[in-house]
């Protein structure tokens, strides 16, 4: 049985860094998600140098995680093209140890180009290609913990395919962990997060993410059975059944390089303990251990 499936939207990150003249020409927003189309990704992509590159999408970085944190089978599901970037995609998970659960469809696989200027701020041209398209969801077996973002959730063609296998696994007992991702997109879907939080088991999100929601601390904590509050260099705070656990200190990090990833890696990490049988807040120290070693190094992974 699988002990953790994630769903999500397969990206190829790219990294680089560009002068400040890149942006005017490129006609992109500085310091914002700028979603483009293929051909528009394609041109950026010849004329920077990557520094970085690696599979993103915040289910893939937590099946890494969770995978990293212990001798468990996570497994990621979403959908490829079958082209380059595709293949690279499947060679990942194979590398870490992620059952690969990828659909083909005709198309393009999705890539961001996360642009890194001088002053240290990070500008995104997003092409989520075929990732945002249905799901055929009716042959997967329900898996021990089932993991999706809002992002993938509300925001792509797969919405209902997901919802309906959300609630098919949760019939079968299976836990939802769902992490909260982007205030704006929050903003848009606050009626359908307040919902679909009457399904999930653990939640995960940080205090922009709260705020986003319309929530302080005290409501935060009743909106799902077990929370996990991150508060970045200030640890997480863990809730269960409305009540406060503990607030848990982050691991002291002598640099901090880059913070991608670290939310994923909390989350891959803290569902490998709570599987393992550990208390919710000696999973979150788990969690908090693998996030420090995430931003000691660019890009999402350890």
């Amino acid at each position: 049985m699988i002990e953790l499936l994630g769903i999500g939207t397969p990206v190829m990150d790219i990294y680089c860094e560009i002068e400040e003249s890149f942006f005017k020409k490129n006609g992109l927003k500085k310091g914002c998600t700028n979603h483009l189309d293929d051909k528009q990704v394609l041109q950026i992509e010849k004329e920077i140098t990557p520094i970085y590159k690696y599979p993103g999408d915040n289910a893939r970085n937590v099946c890494e995680a969770f995978a990293k944190a212990g001798a468990k089978v996570s497994a990621y599901c979403g959908n490829i093209a079958d082209d380059r970037t595709g293949k690279e995609i499947v060679k990942n998970l194979k590398q870490n140890r992620i059952e690969n659960f990828m659909q083909k469809i005709a198309g393009k696989t999705g890539r961001i180009i996360c642009m890194i200027d001088k002053d240290k701020q990070r500008t995104f041209a997003v092409y989520l290609g075929v990732g945002e398209k249905h799901l055929n969801l009716q042959t997967v077996d329900a898996p021990k913990i089932l993991f999706c973002t809002n992002i993938t959730l509300f925001h792509s063609d797969a919405t209902k395919d997901i919802l309906d296998f959300a609630i098919r696994c949760k019939k079968n007992g299976t836990k939802i962990a769902v992490s909260l991702e982007s205030e704006n997109l929050i903003k848009q879907k606050v009626e359908q997060i307040s919902e679909l939080c009457k399904i999930v088991d653990y939640l995960f999100l940080n205090e922009d993410e709260m705020h986003a929601i319309g929530k302080n601390e005290q409501s935060i904590a009743t909106i799902a059975p077990v929370v996990f509050l991150k508060r970045g260099a200030n640890g997480a705070s863990v809730y269960e059944d409305g009540k406060l656990l503990a607030h848990v200190v982050a691991k002291k990090i002598d640099k901090v390089i880059d913070t991608t990833g670290a939310g994923d890696f909390f989350a891959g990490a803290t569902l490998n303990a709570i599987l393992s049988g550990r208390n919710f807040v000696e999973s979150a120290r788990a969690g908090n251990e693998m996030a420090g070693q995430v931003i000691s190094r660019v890009g999402a992974s350890v």
